[in-house]
């Protein structure tokens, strides 16, 4: 089977595992179009996504010559590409998967971890677009596929945090980070994550960094909650002890530090949020 990636990047591999290369932008940008889409779509539309500068006539003919060009490098001994009806146009996605696709299928099934792991990136990562519509398209659709990815690190972050899995749990909270830098939630986790692991300074360091970028960049300072976590964080060092609340768990888990470490307890517990 064909292997459509698209989330960070556009590669298409092969059967065997080898790279297909396409043979121009506009063929790359008409899969990615496609493989986007639930639905078969009209020839209509994708002539004036992708040669909206043009004559209808010729628009139609460039059309008929991508299609032409996608099918010989789709069609390896399964058809991809089809033609429901004579103006339109879809793919067979049972010879064809495609990660934006698994990606969202898993955040329809819960599998917030899974997800996480099929998100490599945004949307077609540098892909240079072809004609201005079709980077208003893609616009569109990245961000609606990075607000899917924000809370699915988000949750992923918050449940590695449960058992405790603190470099995970860093790690979600990065990539949420890297989403939405002003996300104040996943700075939280990350602070959170950093602190259980034992590392009291670099949690501070990150209410610093969200500090001064609200400021510079939005004028506004972090809420009340983020600042109260940094204030509980400091006094862990100050006494050797941490408290660090993870609003809508049901537990207490006490985590006893190496010597020389505070002992820091999670409180999963409501907050009143």
């Amino acid at each position: 089977m064909l292997r459509l990636r698209l989330l960070g990047g556009l590669e298409l591999i092969g059967s065997a595992g080898q790279t297909v290369n396409f043979v121009s932008r506009k063929d790359a940008a008409l899969l990615a179009f496609l493989a986007m889409r639930y639905h078969p779509v009209d020839r209509s539309e994708i002539a004036d996504l992708l040669w909206g500068d043009r004559a209808e006539e010729q628009a139609r003919k460039s059309l008929r010559q991508a299609l032409v060009s996608l099918r010989q490098l789709l069609n390896q001994g399964a058809e991809v590409l089809t033609s429901t009806r004579r103006q339109s146009i879809a793919l067979n996605r049972d010879e064809l998967w495609i990660d934006a696709r698994a990606f969202e299928d898993a955040i329809r099934a819960g599998q917030t971890e899974l997800a996480s792991s099929l998100h490599r990136g945004p949307l077609l990562g540098n892909f240079r677009c072809p004609t201005p519509a079709f980077e208003n398209w893609l616009q569109v659709e990245r961000t609606r596929l990075d607000d899917l990815a924000s809370g699915a690190f988000i949750e992923a972050a918050q449940n590695r945090l449960v058992v405790a899995d603190w470099d995970q749990a860093e790690e979600s909270a990065r990539r949420a980070i890297e989403i939405n830098a002003f996300n104040e939630e996943a700075h939280q986790l990350l602070m959170r994550a950093k602190s259980g692991a034992g590392k009291r300074n670099e949690a501070l360091q990150q209410y610093h960094r969200l500090y001064s970028l609200l400021r510079d960049e939005l004028d506004v300072r972090p809420t009340s909650e983020t600042t109260g976590l940094y204030h509980r964080i400091k006094r862990a060092g100050e006494s050797q002890r941490a408290v660090v609340s993870l609003p809508g768990a049901e537990s207490e888990t006490s985590i006893t530090a190496q010597p020389g470490l505070a002992v820091l307890h999670l409180q999963f517990v409501e907050d009143g949020r």
